[in-house]
């Protein structure tokens, strides 16, 4: 299997603008919570217009790929204990780690025969050496097809970024790689923070589930090595759409229509449900919410700022009926 992918080069990243002198970012005790956690994605791109010479797309975005590391001095930063003993970002443009890779045959051919194992292979990760200091948080790689496509594959620690932040990023190296353009800046700030233009008289930050992460952070964590299992799923807009109409009480207006996520959620929860055996339920389901608007962060705060909660099925049905009996 590793025959289908060749790894091309290895190299590092910096960015173009030299980051000030002394600069670092402390860690929230929601990033600290994430500390033993990393995330990996794939992102699939089908080939477009006129056919381009090998590594030709690669090395425009490394190009773009520094760029945008100007912006996010985190990524390109590295980890480092303060007087507390906490990890912090010593911001260094020490750069990302990128790899460059080759694949054969098509887009539309590997994702036809994909399975876990083979996708792990388009997204590359390295534990924390024994010196974090040389460390990179942060990896790309690039795999071209040879038959056309390419994959990028994002890898880093949970411990400075979330789900969220790891979209954001990806988005800003694409607005620089084709608009020419970031859209949407990042924030750095610690948090909570309190808004500048937050008049409130009696305003309080928001810090009871600080608080209780904080309090959950000295507990001891059972960490559990798991046999996962990668399953697929495509759905088309028309079974959104039909999901969204099916969904909607009759005789509602179209403010009661579920939005297309919730359509998308549901779907999700009634497949996963399904291929994990239950033909007449619904599974208990862990989900993540993002809390930036009510900590009161921007949307482009840049750091952890998601909650984990299982939903349970009879939970589940009492909110329905209850709703149901507000209409």
């Amino acid at each position: 299997m590793a025959e289908i992918i060749t790894i091309i080069c290895k190299r590092t990243v910096v960015s173009t603008k030299p980051v000030q002198a002394g600069k670092s970012y402390p860690l929230s005790v929601l990033d600290r919570h994430m500390e033993h956690n990393h995330l990996r994605m794939v992102l699939y791109y089908p080939s477009m217009g006129a056919p381009t010479e090998p590594g030709e797309i690669t090395g425009r975005l490394r190009e773009s790929l520094a760029v945008t590391l100007t912006h996010f001095p985190i990524v390109t930063g590295r980890l480092q204990k303060n007087d507390n003993d906490q990890w912090m970002i010593k911001c260094n443009d020490a750069g990302v780690r990128m790899l460059e890779a080759k694949a054969k045959g098509s887009l539309e051919e590997w994702l036809r025969n994909m399975d876990r194992d083979k996708e792990l292979m388009l997204v590359y990760w390295e534990e924390m050496y024994h010196k974090p200091y040389f460390w990179s948080t942060f990896y790309v790689q690039i795999t071209e097809f040879e038959d056309g496509g390419l994959a990028i594959g994002l890898s880093c620690t949970h411990l400075l970024a979330d789900p969220t932040c790891a979209t954001m990023f990806i988005k800003a190296w694409a607005d620089t790689s084709f608009p020419g353009k970031m859209m949407s800046p990042p924030f750095f700030y610690p948090l909570p923070p309190r808004r500048p233009d937050n008049t409130r008289p009696n305003y309080k930050p928001y810090n009871s589930l600080i608080n209780h992460y904080k309090a959950s952070i000295n507990k001891s964590i059972d960490l559990v090595d798991k046999k996962h299992t990668t399953v697929s799923f495509g759905f088309s807009d028309d079974m959104v759409r039909a999901c969204m109409e099916m969904a909607q009480p009759n005789g509602a207006n179209d403010k009661l229509s579920p939005s297309p996520f919730e359509a998308l959620a549901g779907l999700f929860w009634v497949c996963i449900s399904k291929v994990k055996g239950m033909r007449n339920g619904l599974i208990d389901m862990s989900i993540s919410l993002d809390v930036r608007k009510v900590l009161g962060l921007d949307k482009g705060f840049f750091g952890n700022s998601t909650v984990y909660n299982k939903v349970h099925l009879e939970s589940f049905q009492e909110i329905v009926y209850h709703k149901l009996q507000l209409l």
